[in-house]
């Protein structure tokens, strides 16, 4: 419990640095932005797709905050993992988005549930979810950008016997499509 309070109290450090930071430097940008993400990572010693989606808007012409909804399953050796998280991120862009490419770094913080059956027992307990990920954002168009990106999931609280956070936390390699309105 002591870690999920000092992991929550983490999370929420960062997110209110970065908004006193974006509110206090940058003039206020106004648009939204959402669209899928697929990441290839590892779940329980397996491999695995994860798929989600995010919604955001700008808060400044480079710096931004929205939500996202992931999940992920994979088995292997009579095992099987589910995963579902979902949370808030903030987000940094370092070229504008007036730019063809431009570099992101994201951190998300979150909570899910985690499940693990083995020989027809399941067993389910709640996480909390860290994300920190970089990835460089093609445009497209005006309305569309392709990112490629890395980051690492590292995952917490598990009770779970035999599964702790080494079983759930993986880097990932993500692919991403961001509709939006990007001058």
């Amino acid at each position: 419990m002591k870690k999920m309070i000092k992991f929550s109290i983490a999370v929420l450090s960062i997110l209110a640095w970065g908004i006193s930071t974006a509110q206090s430097t940058e003039t206020l940008e106004e648009g939204g932005f959402g669209g899928p993400a697929f990441q290839i990572t590892g779940l329980g010693g397996n491999l695995a797709i994860e798929t989600g989606g995010f919604g955001g808007g700008y808060l400044t012409n480079n710096f931004y905050i929205g939500g996202g909804g992931y999940g992920v399953d994979a088995s292997g050796e009579g095992k099987v993992y589910t995963l579902g998280y979902g949370g808030m991120f903030l987000g940094k862009e370092w070229m504008t988005a007036q730019e063809k490419l431009s570099l992101n770094f994201q951190v998300m913080g979150g909570y899910g549930g985690v499940t693990k059956k083995e020989e027809g027992i399941k067993k389910s307990d709640d996480v909390w979810i860290a994300r920190p990920k970089a990835e460089v954002e093609f445009a497209v168009t005006n309305w569309l950008k392709v990112g490629v990106g890395s980051g690492y999931r590292l995952v917490v609280g598990s009770d779970i016997p035999a599964v702790d956070s080494q079983d759930l936390s993986s880097a990932f390699g993500s692919l991403s499509l961001r509709f939006g309105s990007f001058k």
